[in-house]
């Protein structure tokens, strides 16, 4: 199953195709099922992605006017009688027939009143990498006849898409009210227990680096900057240099 597809508009910009409105257009071609079943019992219709241009003896592009709306080989005129009659022949009114039945089926699901061949159209430009065209799969009886649907004809007839457009900022902007703890280590000194178990409130420790040494200013735990000790107002402070 086709989760989703990658659909280019004239002015090159791609949007994706979802689940639900594959299913949408699935759920359309089932019309052209139910006209279907006036000549066949069993008729079976699945869709599904074709962004590479499939290999055709006999192209034959089908449309409306002149809007091309979907491509498929002249074999499926003979898939289509063999079906209904049992057997093909080389018969102009059989083949007219078979026309007239894929024509009034299609007409249904794409909204038109009539469809005719177009001669010396180029499909291929149809398709390109991630292209829109889906191939439908009509399972009639033992027979199965491949379609290719405009992938043009698709992008009109989706619902459109309400693009919600959200400013972006710099990551330096978006970042800068954001509150980063700092500290400053002191230099650490080794001292005996029995040290630590005289140290009274009060008592001074000497430490093994002047004041006027450098600190390192850490983010957790991290050197960022040296700073020295300070004092700012009535503040302990630190000066980065």
């Amino acid at each position: 199953m086709v989760e989703a597809t990658i659909i280019r508009e004239v002015d090159l910009k791609f949007r994706l195709i979802n689940r639900t409105e594959l299913e949408s257009l699935h759920g359309k071609l089932q019309v052209v099922g139910e006209y279907l079943t006036k000549y066949f019992p069993q008729v079976a219709i699945t869709i599904k992605q074709c962004s590479e241009c499939p290999t055709l003896e006999k192209p034959t592009v089908w449309g409306e006017s002149s809007n091309a709306l979907m491509v498929f080989d002249e074999s499926v005129l003979q898939n289509l009688q063999f079906t209904i009659l049992g057997e093909v022949q080389e018969n102009e009114t059989y083949t007219e027939f078979c026309q007239t039945v894929l024509n009034d089926s299609f007409s249904h699901f794409f909204g038109g009143q009539t469809l005719e061949a177009l001669q010396n159209y180029n499909h291929e430009s149809w398709f390109y990498p991630g292209s829109p065209n889906l191939k439908v799969t009509l399972k009639l009886n033992e027979q199965q006849c491949q379609l290719i649907l405009n992938g043009q004809w698709i992008l009109n007839h989706l619902e459109p898409i309400q693009h919600k457009i959200e400013q972006l900022e710099s990551i330096d902007k978006a970042l800068c009210n954001e509150k980063i703890p700092l500290t400053v280590n002191l230099p650490g000194l080794k001292v005996s227990l029995k040290q630590i178990k005289q140290l009274q409130t009060g008592d001074v420790i000497q430490l093994e680096k002047k004041v006027s040494q450098p600190l390192k200013l850490c983010c957790n735990n991290t050197p960022i900057a040296e700073a020295i000790l300070g004092q700012n107002y009535e503040y302990k402070a630190v000066k980065i240099i």
